[in-house]
């Protein structure tokens, strides 16, 4: 490994920040007045609810799954509500329900009293995905605060060049989603801003599965160095993938083991979800794939864009063969 003084410095003012931040928040409630919340309390009714509701969507689901669901859920709610720390990492795997779980911590939050920005490194994740959950909060104050959602970018630049911006931030909460792709500059730049305005930042995303593009891995490297969040339990238990075969499988490809991740590719490589071949094999399974009923989208991925262009070019090829009549593919 090779670096430089400057960058060395760069992550070890990263640690030193978060060290600081041990211990200097007031909670949300303390531990002793805190109760597990309704929907997450393991009895008879609440497991027959998350059978029900995955029932509905086409899901399977048993009771043991939705018991490990709630208890993962409900671990890091208490970690949440009753840390002291300045700064909070919530850890959890593609589709287990991290950005749905916000609603209730934000709900929380505004209920303290304390403001609150939610925001993500790139524009996809914050004004398209944490902004399409407004419609599901169950408050108008909760809605507003998923609709106002925006880039790191944007909050440090607004927090920098806007006094009155930068004091209304003062005691809030600021939570980040998809926060393992903040680069060491981002990182530093919300501990900074944490520690002038007296704010809390809770963290989420999944180092295991995205990295930073810019320089560093900020949140890998706390979790690593500091053990950052990592006394409460990864939420692995997804919820995008429909039946249990494919949720084991989502689990071990998102374990960050290579062996395990290993043994699922193994897998779908049986079940002919992987397959090896050329452009022309890629073409004819896709082909074989149409369904006139019920037309099936086509995601390409390839290492260059000749190889992908070329998958595209002898699709276009085959569709206007088969419907002559129809002037553009």
């Amino acid at each position: 490994m090779i670096t430089t003084r400057a960058i060395i410095a760069e992550e070890e003012a990263i640690i030193d920040g978060a060290k600081a931040g041990i211990g200097k928040k007031a909670p949300l409630v303390s531990e002793t007045d805190y109760r597990a919340p309704d929907e997450l309390r393991i009895t008879y009714d609440g497991l027959a609810r998350v059978c029900d509701d995955a029932r509905r969507n086409g899901e399977e689901m048993t009771e043991e799954l939705a018991t490990l669901w709630l208890q993962q859920h409900e671990s890091v709610n208490r970690y949440v509500m009753t840390s002291t720390d300045q700064f909070l990492n919530i850890r959890g795997g593609a589709g287990v329900g991290k950005t749905y779980f916000m609603e209730r911590l934000v709900r929380a939050s505004l209920d303290a009293g304390r403001p609150v920005a939610l925001v993500a490194p790139y524009g996809e994740q914050s004004r398209v995905t944490l902004r399409s959950e407004a419609e599901k909060a169950t408050r108008p104050e909760v809605a507003q605060a998923f609709r106002d959602a925006n880039t790191v970018a944007w909050l440090l630049n607004k927090a920098r060049f806007s006094p009155q911006f930068r004091e209304s931030l003062r005691g809030a909460d600021i939570y980040v989603d998809e926060a393992s792709l903040l680069d060491n500059d981002s990182m530093l730049g919300l501990i900074d801003l944490a520690r002038e305005s007296d704010a809390r930042v809770i963290f989420q995303g999944d180092t295991q599965q995205l990295h930073a593009v810019g320089r560093g891995q900020p949140l890998a490297m706390l979790e690593r160095e500091l053990g950052f969040g990592m006394h409460v339990g990864r939420i692995n238990v997804t919820r995008r993938q429909l039946s249990l075969d494919d949720k084991h499988l989502s689990r071990e490809l998102s374990s960050g083991d290579p062996t395990r991740f290993g043994v699922a590719i193994e897998k779908l490589i049986e079940r002919g979800a992987i397959r090896h071949g050329g452009i022309g094999d890629a073409v004819q399974a896709i082909l074989a794939n149409r369904n006139a009923a019920k037309p099936v989208e086509t995601i390409v991925l390839s290492s260059t864009h000749r190889l992908a262009e070329k998958v595209s070019e002898k699709l276009h090829e085959a569709y206007k063969k088969a419907r002559p009549e129809v002037t553009r593919a």
